[in-house]
């Protein structure tokens, strides 16, 4: 007979193996001792006096370790890589548009960014090989970028930016393929990019709006030009920022950036950014001059007191670009995560309270005309999913994802604590059958979590005490009439999952949703 607690410890080991960020030890062992072990042994003292002495052997092998591992695989062909980019500008641009796809050219100065384009284009495709092949050229290009920065990053400016955009493509791939590996890849190298960014000024640029009275043909065509370059990076850094709040969310830390001081200009509005011409964008330009302000000064956070059902003037300068509401909805999940981490994000705290009203404040700027409410929450045309966006950072501000994260077994079984976090889980569940906010649309981070919050794989025994004395409720008393539709949600939420489109990190949270969904009621089949 199998005893009752071995159960809910397999299920969270499983779990724990299946997470998104989990590597696993025979891999990391491979990467990170790459034959150490061989090296330890030749090297061992016979006696005391030679413990320090380094032999030829011993040199060898750090000579070797030196050169690093070479890949001399030639690359794919040229119309593989022609498709690749013509399918990253189709599709991937205008849901992160950081290059101007109207005036960009293959240069020997942006070969590394192309190449970042093809890989991240890869993806898209639609094949297991394709995205196969992506993998291949954003480890190569990764450990190329960090071998080549210096003769880059500080002696040529023009292909400085490159560079950084190069990185943050790849970073962005490193987020979405589905690869644990690449997760970590993409932690550990953000923080390096954020300071090639900053050496090179990038973190203060301002776009100025250029005189085009009387301006045609060649001249219109050249300041038009120049004006991209110098928006690609302001949104080059913009795009910094939103992976800095992305990993703040995911992997629960705080954020490196301070995102109520963003001295960049706010983005450009998107028709001028979209216009397809440079005969259009100078039409776009004369009927909506851009705003010079610094970002930081358009942030709610930062405005004098006033009630965020009306917002400022300078608040509303940001309303013509989807991609500033963008940044600064990930700016507000970043402090939201800033807070958390710091716990100091009590519902009766004035942080939450300022969250709270900054949330509000960002809806009846950027969607408070455009009836959203009234049947999706999905402005039509809107390539970031703003609303959904705005929910999960709501999530965020209601919720400790960090603990539901590790309720549901994303740690495993850890004693210290999983009394901890069920009494957490409990309260949380009373919290939602209270009808105060309701999330009509879900997000990817927060798929994970809504089976534990039903009761459904908690996986307690029903003898437990809570912290404050009383004993919890048992499994069966917490689940009640909602694990019908808490089941329920979870399986519409993982075929959505499945049906977003080519993104391997959400395919991944859709695995993760499934063992849930399965754990209570076939168990066998968590362990084959």
């Amino acid at each position: 007979m199998v005893p009752v607690q071995s159960v809910p410890r397999t299920v969270n080991e499983v779990v724990r193996r299946s997470w998104f960020t989990h590597i696993s030890d025979a891999e990391g062992d491979d990467e990170a001792h790459g034959g150490s072990m061989d090296v330890a042994r030749q090297i061992t003292p016979s006696a005391a006096a030679d413990r320090y002495d380094v032999d030829d052997s011993f040199r060898n092998s750090v000579s070797l370790k030196l050169r690093g591992r070479t890949n001399d695989d030639p690359l794919p062909s040229t119309n593989y890589l022609n498709l690749s980019v013509q399918i990253y500008f189709a599709k991937f641009n205008a849901i992160f548009p950081v290059i101007h796809s109207q005036t960009f050219r293959p240069t020997p100065k942006n070969s590394l960014l192309l190449l970042s384009i093809c890989s991240m284009g890869s993806l898209l495709i639609g094949s297991q090989g394709a995205a196969a092949q992506g993998s291949k050229i954003f480890e190569r290009l990764n450990k190329a970028i960090l071998a080549s920065w210096e003769s880059s990053v500080l002696k040529d400016p023009a292909e400085a930016v490159s560079t950084i955009q190069a990185a943050l493509i790849g970073q962005t791939f490193g987020l979405l393929s589905g690869e644990p590996k690449h997760l970590a890849i993409v932690e550990a190298f953000h923080g390096t990019v954020i300071a090639w960014a900053r050496r090179c000024n990038m973190f203060t640029r301002t776009n100025s709006c250029p005189d085009l009275s009387g301006l045609s043909g060649t001249e219109l065509n050249s300041l038009w030009k120049t004006w991209a370059r110098s928006e690609e990076i302001i949104r080059t850094v913009l795009g910094l920022y939103v992976h800095d709040a992305e990993l703040a969310s995911m992997l629960h830390h705080e954020p490196l950036l301070r995102h109520d001081s963003i001295a960049l200009s706010v983005a450009a509005d998107d028709s001028v950014f979209n216009a397809p011409t440079a005969a259009a964008w100078k039409e776009q330009m004369l009927l909506r001059q851009d705003s010079k302000l610094p970002i930081r000064n358009c942030l709610h956070v930062n405005m004098e007191f006033h009630h965020y059902s009306q917002p400022l003037p300078s608040e509303l300068v940001c309303t013509p670009s989807s991609f500033t509401a963008y940044v600064i909805l990930h700016g507000i999940s970043a402090g939201v995560c800033e807070q958390q981490q710091s716990g100091r994000l009590d519902l009766s705290s004035t942080n939450f309270s300022k969250h709270y009203d900054t949330l509000m404040c960002w809806y009846f700027t950027f969607q408070a005309g455009k009836n959203t409410w009234s049947k999706d929450d999905v402005v039509p045309g809107d390539p970031f999913y703003l609303m959904i966006l705005w929910h999960t950072v709501f999530m965020n501000l209601l919720a400790d994802f960090n603990i539901l994260e590790r309720a549901i077994g994303r740690d495993g079984l850890r004693v210290d604590s999983s009394e901890q976090d069920h009494v957490y889980a409990v309260h949380i569940e009373d919290s939602f059958r209270e009808p105060a906010l309701e999330f009509p649309e879900f997000s990817i981070r927060g798929a994970p979590i809504p089976k534990h919050l039903f009761g459904a794989a908690s996986g307690q025994s029903s003898d437990r005490v809570g912290h404050d004395g009383e004993p919890t409720r048992s499994r069966q008393q917490r689940s009640g009439p909602v694990v019908p539709l808490g089941a329920g949600m979870l399986c519409t939420l993982t075929d959505m999952l499945h049906r977003i489109g080519h993104w391997a990190i959400a395919r991944k949270f859709a695995a993760i949703l499934e063992m849930l969904v399965r754990a209570d009621t076939d168990e066998d089949w968590m362990l084959t």
